[in-house]
């Protein structure tokens, strides 16, 4: 890899490679940070024969928000270049500039008292975020683009999870028919919930703590747009669970950050149950069809608690 960095480097005029190291996240998308000074992301889940777009336009996407963002003045980084030739490295592979920091899931010195003020500088992240911009439809990049949006957003939480219950099927029943079928009416429950949202906001959909640096307990960077969305801006608190596990009170402090900046919208918490269970689904399934059973087992065992 160090010869395909040397390439890349060599092509876009970026100076010399020196120091190399690699985070131990990335699985999907090979990361390489070189000097502390420029991280290169490489596209592990488009292959050669990849038509799907919303693979394939997935970095494009993410250097817009970037863009977007910046010019707000959110830590995001900056991109240098993305290239999808596969004529300098075997994989579509998008560069940008180093921000400083730690991921907050991989910092176990931070205290309570850090955790919480980090989760409340998130908390005001996302509230600015969601304020940059607004959109009269809903859905990723390429779809915002090339005319597969949804038009309404009460449309979205049940096609997301008939996807998943067609593909559990197929699968010969990934997921069980009663957690399918309970699943099911808790989407249809909240759809009042979800025809109040008539505009869509630049979402991360998947803002854990993973995706989150830090210095000192301070927020320094978010990172990993490549699934955003013009959705919901309450599909930002998805990943509750995740922020409650990293510490007592991380969860409030990120609500106290958010509404200093913006309210909540309407049916709020009905919404961010669901969505958090479609991410369980996710899994549920998507486990099931890479071949590791227990993972899926283990997601369904949880989706199941969560439900009741």
């Amino acid at each position: 890899m160090r010869e395909v960095l040397d390439r890349i480097f060599k092509a876009h005029g970026l100076g010399r490679v020196g120091h190399v190291t690699r985070p131990v996240d990335g699985r999907n998308n090979p990361i390489y940070i070189v000097d502390n000074r420029l991280v290169v992301r490489f596209d592990g889940l488009t292959s050669a024969d990849t038509t799907d777009p919303e693979l394939t336009t997935r970095f494009a996407g993410e250097a817009w928000v970037y863009r977007a963002l910046a010019g707000h003045g959110l830590p995001t980084p900056n991109v240098l270049v993305i290239d999808d030739s596969r004529e300098i490295a075997p994989m579509p592979y998008i560069v940008m500039s180093f921000l400083a920091g730690r991921a907050a899931i991989d910092s176990p010195e931070l205290t309570a008292r850090q955790l919480q003020t980090l989760a409340f500088d998130v908390g005001q992240f996302l509230a600015r975020m969601h304020n940059v911009m607004s959109f009269d439809r809903f859905g990723k990049w390429h779809q915002l683009h090339d005319g597969s949006h949804w038009a309404t957003w009460a449309r979205w939480p049940a096609a997301f999870f008939d996807h998943y219950a067609q593909w559990s099927d197929e699968l010969g029943g990934a997921a069980s028919p009663d957690l399918v079928r309970d699943l099911r009416a808790l989407v249809d429950d909240a759809r009042p919930a979800f025809e109040q949202v008539t505009q869509g906001v630049i979402a991360h959909r998947d803002g854990h703590p993973g995706n989150v640096l830090q210095v000192g307990g301070r927020l320094t960077g978010v990172v990993d747009f490549e699934w955003w969305m013009a959705a919901d801006p309450a599909c930002d608190f998805a990943v509750d669970d995740q922020w409650a596990a990293l510490g007592d009170g991380c969860v409030g402090a990120m609500y106290d950050g958010y509404t200093s900046i913006r309210p909540l919208t309407a049916g709020h918490a009905a919404k961010t149950r669901v969505y958090n269970l479609l991410r369980d689904f996710d899994d549920v399934v998507t486990s099931y069809a890479a071949g590791d059973h227990a993972a899926s087992r283990a997601a369904a065992r949880k989706l199941r608690a969560k439900l009741g």
